[in-house]
């Protein structure tokens, strides 16, 4: 049986399912991606403060398919974004709105 077709469902090393394994993983991540802006620094230059912000966007994203409202705005909070998920990550009742609206549209 093939991995992919296995289940989507199910927790991963690519699909990690707590805030310390996705914070983990990115850590390794952003050696990694140091490592091959190092390798190429006119053609990749490293951006510190753009992988943070990344990293903070992913686990504001899990907080809100946890429906995690302190997680959702201590991780919106530490981003750069002023898009409506992080907007809505920093009010309780636009957090809930926000979460509502999403499962009416699936």
């Amino acid at each position: 049986v093939s991995t992919a077709t296995f289940g989507i469902e199910t927790v991963s090393i690519t699909r990690p399912d707590t805030y310390d394994r996705l914070m983990r993983r990115y850590k390794g991540d952003a050696i990694v991606y140091q490592y091959l802006c190092e390798l190429f620094p006119d053609v990749f230059p490293f951006d510190q403060k753009g992988w943070e912000d990344y990293t903070n966007l992913q686990l504001m994203s899990m907080a809100f398919r946890k429906r995690d409202f302190a997680a959702a705005k201590r991780y919106g909070a530490m981003t750069n974004s002023r898009s409506i998920k992080v907007r809505c990550s920093q009010s309780r009742l636009l957090f809930h709105l926000f979460c509502l609206a999403k499962r009416f549209r699936k």
